[in-house]
């Protein structure tokens, strides 16, 4: 149980939390039992993905783990089944599942990313670590299955065509060019085995849907790879971990926001802005991410109420000794990154000053900006620990935290539950409304780790129940016609809030694609607009606190 207690600290006329001990709450409840025993087993980061395989509007979810990937058919009632086998759902080892509708059929897909080994872990073959992706020799390869329409789902791997980076890590889709089919970004991680020195860069790879279930890569001609010149002429690569499509200057054509891993001396972001030609560009000096870290999460929301889509990253945290090369006392916080009028950012690091947006918590895999509170604004959720290099145990692990908004983008943190993650290998976070109640819910990947008893108390899927919020809600489900099925890229408002549909955020993970909102106090007729990836722009007016759906060319 969580006993601990906060420290507030009064700045001016708003009032933030440093650093330290945190409050119980009760807004998540564990009810990670109606998934029954299913461990995640040894392995490394993994994350989980939601998202309505079947159509029945109750989102269910992939859980990887280091045997077959559970598949968790939710019941609408609660509760779930693990159904992966008898739908043909198998994949050995997965570390991630990107989701969505890849041939406009109205079923979502499936493609499983094995898991990365950046940093090894002792495994080598004649003194070379073990590769993992891509279709190279390692714990497998890129899996693509066609969702069959009847509850099963079929293995396309073969002639999809889809062979990611040798050591691929994150994943996301979205409609780059606009052709109403969902493209694939994958990040190539390499391998550090030799910390911090990495022994293989690979490059990251856009793959075009050609809209018969194959793709092309085109990630050269794209200028996505993300290789430059090193400081002795050598290729290198900054080694990307976090991929998030954002159409940043909303000109309708996906940009593409990717955090590094080990960018301590490399770019800490690249950001390459979509050109509509096909082509893109590295602007991440331009627009305010050349922000040094180890980046390994991402997620978007508007954090302090003005309308524009922000960023909060995770990273080791402010406070953390890292291993060699690192000096003493050289940290790397997380940050959040507010959008300008002229498309760039304003970078706030983290800092236990209280004149930061977010005080300098621990270390951060999955992130998640919701609306925890149902009150209208964005509140924050981080998890994350790293047993490979220690940094588990309390001051060190992340114990799991809530952030609350004030309505101006200040925070009040709270624990997350009473289930305390700081001894666990806890890596992706995914949020959904599991039971249609409109309260948004969390699942955290809780990973195995061969090392002390005290690593991987819980080697489990954490599945957290929203119980404290109690404001009306809206969610919307969108079916696109010209745009893609599943509407990812589209622009969601109600009122002054702003939500973006994507698939691939937060570490690993794969959030509901259906943009939820608090509305506090407000019942009764919801005005909601919605700017579809095709260019139709529509308003739509509907009632509050349900799950609605909003099919393109329906609205006026």
């Amino acid at each position: 149980m969580f006993i601990k207690a906060a420290l507030l600290v009064s700045l001016g006329a708003r009032s933030v939390v440093a650093f330290g001990d945190v409050v119980p709450t009760t807004f998540f409840e564990d009810k990670s039992d109606v998934l029954g025993p299913f461990p995640l087993g040894i392995g490394l980061i993994r994350g989980a993905s939601w998202f309505d395989f079947n159509n029945d509007n109750f989102l269910d979810l992939i859980v990887p783990s280091d045997g077959d990937a559970a598949l968790f058919k939710n019941n609408g009632d609660g509760t779930f089944e693990n159904v992966a086998e008898a739908a043909g759902l198998r994949f050995e080892n997965a570390g991630t599942a990107l989701v969505g509708d890849l041939d406009n059929d109205g079923f979502q897909d499936v493609v499983f990313i094995p898991p990365n080994d950046i940093v090894g872990d002792g495994s080598v073959n004649n003194g070379e670590p073990t590769l993992t992706g891509g279709g190279i020799a390692g714990t497998g390869s890129i899996v693509v299955y066609r969702n069959n329409g009847d509850g099963t789902f079929e293995d396309v791997t073969e002639t999809a065509q889809l062979l990611g980076p040798e050591q691929s890590f994150g994943g996301a889709m979205a409609d780059y060019n606009n052709d109403g089919y969902l493209d694939i970004f994958m990040t190539g991680a390499g391998n550090s085995f030799l910390f911090p020195i990495p022994l293989n860069f690979h490059g990251n790879k856009l793959f075009l849907n050609n809209g018969d279930f194959t793709f092309t890569d085109v990630s050269e001609e794209a200028g996505v790879e993300g290789f430059f010149d090193g400081p002795n002429s050598e290729e290198e690569h900054a080694q990307s971990c976090v991929p998030v499509f954002h159409d940043y200057n909303n000109d309708r054509h996906p940009d593409i926001f990717v955090g590094n891993c080990f960018s301590y001396s490399n770019p800490g972001f690249y950001v390459f802005k979509n050109n509509g030609d096909g082509t893109f560009t590295n602007v991440a000096e331009e627009v305010g991410f050349d922000v040094a870290g180890i980046w390994m999460g991402l997620t978007i929301g508007d954090i302090n109420g003005d309308g524009r889509l922000d960023f909060y990253g995770g990273s080791t945290g402010g406070f953390i000794d890292l291993p060699p090369p690192f000096l003493p006392g050289e940290h790397y916080p997380h940050a959040v990154w507010t959008k300008n009028d002229d498309y760039t950012y304003q970078v706030d690091l983290a800092d236990n000053t209280g004149s930061s947006t977010i005080p300098n918590h621990e270390f951060n895999w999955g992130s998640s900006l919701i609306d925890a509170d149902n009150d209208g604004d964005n509140d924050l959720v981080t998890v994350g620990s790293f047993a490979p290099f220690g940094f588990v145990g309390a001051n060190v692990g992340n114990p799991g935290y809530l952030f609350l908004n004030d309505g101006g983008g200040a925070f009040d943190q709270k624990a997350l539950s009473d289930t305390n993650l700081e001894n666990s290998f806890s890596t992706g976070l995914a949020a959904a409304d599991y039971d249609n109640d409109g309260r948004m819910d969390l699942l955290v990947m809780c990973i195995d780790y061969e090392g002390s008893p005290e690593i991987g108390v819980l080697s489990q899927a954490v599945l957290l129940r929203n119980t404290g919020a109690s404001g009306n809600y809206l969610t919307v489900k969108l079916v696109g016609t010209t745009s893609n099925r599943d509407g990812i890229g589209a622009i969601v408002k109600v009122g002054g809030q702003v939500r973006e549909v994507k698939s691939g955020s937060s570490t690993l993970s794969v959030e509901q694609l259906w943009p939820h909102f608090g509305l506090g106090s407000q019942t009764g007729i919801v005005l909601v607009q919605v700017m579809w990836p095709s260019g139709n722009d529509e308003t739509f007016e509907v009632d509050a606190n349900q799950l609605t759906t909003l099919t393109e060319g329906n609205g006026y």
